[in-house]
């Protein structure tokens, strides 16, 4: 999740709780149980969601495998996600039996 998205996530809770001044950990709990695979955030990066299983992560969210030469260039040379398969429909799906 890009720097972007997390302050857009953090700042839409922030706005969604009613309480914010008195308690931030209501904020992080707006996130926790409304940015699910059934509601996901729609950030920069694409969609994001979260689950118990997944500790504060973001689900399926890609992480680019940078290489970086002695001469200090830097190139992509994979793409991997947390589950190994990118969030769509079917990780959506799945959050009506309780995994997402």
């Amino acid at each position: 999740m890009s720097n972007y998205d997390a302050v857009k996530l953090a700042a839409e809770a922030a706005r969604n709780t009613s309480s914010v001044t008195r308690n931030l950990k209501e904020v992080a709990g707006t996130i926790k149980h409304t940015t699910t695979c059934a509601r996901p955030f729609y950030g920069a990066t694409g969609m994001i969601a979260f689950s118990p299983e997944s500790h504060g992560n973001p689900i399926n969210k890609v992480m680019p495998i940078m290489q970086i030469d002695a001469d200090g260039k830097t190139k992509q040379v994979d793409l991997v996600w947390s589950d190994g398969v990118p969030f769509n429909e079917e990780n959506r799906k799945s959050s009506s039996s309780g995994q997402g």
